[in-house]
């Protein structure tokens, strides 16, 4: 049970806790009132409307535990099928992952999308999700698509930073040219900032591409991880509730 389940008072408690108020009350003002006017058949009548009242009382609290306790089991079980049934999927695309090229620190505009097309050979009119889950068949579907999504971006920023790179060097090497022949052009020289401009943008769209892969790859990691953990202690509060 976690923080939220233990914080404040259920309803069923609250009804128990007006129970006990309501009898404390209902007995302890006439006996303030008339102590004296009490005999002794009147005791042995307020004991045993004492005692039932607890006894009724026990019977709610355990009545709300073993709700709970259910309840508690019917969510383990259920959540526990989940993560059986994602697990083999999260494997495999950690493994797919773990073994993308592209995901390396260092790169160069254009070696992204070589490294793909090598990876993962492309049938024409295919998505990336489909190539993806030829390697994770087991994979869920909504993963499959968030990977599918950010590598298709990917590909195309990598294309798009390659030809941002070539209209560079062809600028840097004009300028080099009319530099090494006495001309200095002021325009020349704007063309190779703003082409070193939109190279630095085109580089920058496949860095944060690869941040969100790296972030998806490390989200799946530790989902794996938090599953790996929960399996087993789920299966044992489940067989202890089933063997007693």
């Amino acid at each position: 049970m976690n923080n939220h389940e233990r914080s404040g008072l259920s309803p069923v408690w609250l009804i128990g806790l007006a129970l006990c108020l309501g009898v404390f009350l209902a007995t302890a003002i006439p006996l303030i009132v008339s102590v004296n006017a009490i005999n002794s058949s009147a005791w042995i009548g307020f004991i045993g409307s004492l005692i039932g009242g607890a006894i009724a009382i026990a019977g709610l609290f355990m009545a709300s535990y073993n709700v709970k306790r259910q309840v508690r089991i019917s969510l383990m079980g259920r959540e526990e099928e989940r993560m059986e049934a994602e697990l083999p999927g999260l494997r495999q695309t950690a493994d797919l992952m773990s073994e993308m090229p592209i995901l390396d620190r260092n790169f160069s505009p254009g070696s992204i999308s070589r490294k793909l097309d090598a990876a993962f050979p492309l049938i024409a009119g295919e998505k990336w999700t489909v190539r993806l889950q030829k390697h994770a068949p087991e994979a869920d579907t909504r993963t499959m698509q968030q990977m599918g999504a950010e590598i298709g971006q990917l590909y195309r920023d990598d294309r798009v930073a390659e030809g941002l790179a070539e209209y560079w060097r062809v600028a840097h090497e004009r300028t080099l040219r009319e530099r090494q022949s006495g001309i200095r052009s002021a325009e020349s020289d704007t063309a190779l900032r703003i082409a070193a401009d939109r190279m630095n943008n085109g580089v920058t769209a496949v860095q944060r591409r690869l941040g969100n892969l790296r972030k998806l790859r490390d989200e799946i990691n530790r989902r794996i991880v938090l599953y790996e953990e929960r399996l087993p202690r789920f299966r044992r509060e489940l067989e202890a509730f089933f063997d007693r």
